[in-house]
């Protein structure tokens, strides 16, 4: 299975965050590491991006239990598509 790579702009749209954001919380660690493709290019995989994110709602959910987690999410609904922000 051939994983695809998507862009910063394109994981800024899952996510609902900026793509600024994006750069920042992967270059801090609070997202996966995206691959530098060469100079000002970045591809996340898909797969890692969507584990991560399971990850990420399985924490806000552990929030809301009473669990801890690193930081408190909300995961907010938007139609078919999900937005995810740290409060």
């Amino acid at each position: 299975m051939i994983d695809h790579l998507i862009p910063a702009r394109e994981v800024a749209e899952r996510l609902g965050l900026s793509v600024d954001t994006v750069r920042r919380w992967s270059r801090s660690g609070r997202l996966p590491e995206g691959f530098r493709l060469s100079t000002g290019v970045l591809r996340w995989s898909e797969t890692e991006l969507a584990e991560w994110l399971d990850r990420r709602r399985e924490s806000a959910y552990d929030v809301s239990h009473g669990a801890g987690a690193p930081y408190p999410l909300q995961i907010q609904r938007a139609g078919e598509e999900e937005a995810i922000h740290a409060r």
